[in-house]
């Protein structure tokens, strides 16, 4: 399993609420083959810090969904709601 975790600072409160919904609505992601589970979570301390987590089958599916379309227009999405870029870190199972 190859797992990818994204964390980063939201512009608001509100604005975390925002990039969770969207990510729960993303009817690609959740399409995408390879795709096992994933979810959205805000800091119970900080509820401007956003945490996503991605459980991938391998490296190589996390990767075509890196490159897709759909994934280029989720980021693009929240990239206003965000104080700065998501940080990406990898971990494989």
């Amino acid at each position: 399993m190859f797992i990818s975790i994204l964390r980063g600072r939201a512009r608001s409160p509100d604005a975390a609420r925002e990039i969770c919904r969207r990510f729960y609505q993303s009817l690609e992601l959740h399409q995408e083959p390879g795709w096992i589970t994933g979810g959205c979570a805000i800091n119970v301390a900080d509820p401007q810090e956003v945490y996503i987590h991605e459980h991938w089958s391998n490296r190589a599916a996390w990767e075509a969904w890196r490159a897709s379309l759909a994934e280029r227009f989720l980021r693009e999405q929240a990239e206003p709601l965000l104080e700065s870029e998501l940080e990406l870190a990898l971990y494989q199972e």
